[in-house]
């Protein structure tokens, strides 16, 4: 694999990282994240990277792949 670009689609839910730090030290905001999300908990980053550079993403080419712990499997 040659590299990964992840754009807002990519990263629908809160993914834990420098940018969403702000939102993530605040405990109510916290909360409301890992209690709406099924999987009960914030994102890493570890998440989507572990993936992307795994050899089995090698075949995945243009794709918002969507990353929120099962978030819009609740709205279905």
């Amino acid at each position: 694999m040659l590299g990964a670009l992840l754009t807002p689609p990519s990263t629908s839910w809160f993914i834990r990282t420098e940018m969403t730090r702000r939102y993530v030290e605040r405990w109510l905001t916290r909360k409301i994240v890992e209690r709406r999300t099924p999987l009960g908990r914030m994102g890493e980053p570890e998440d989507v990277a572990l993936f992307l550079a795994s050899p089995d993403s090698d075949f995945v080419t243009g794709e918002g792949i969507v990353v929120d712990g099962g978030l819009t499997l609740r709205a279905v």
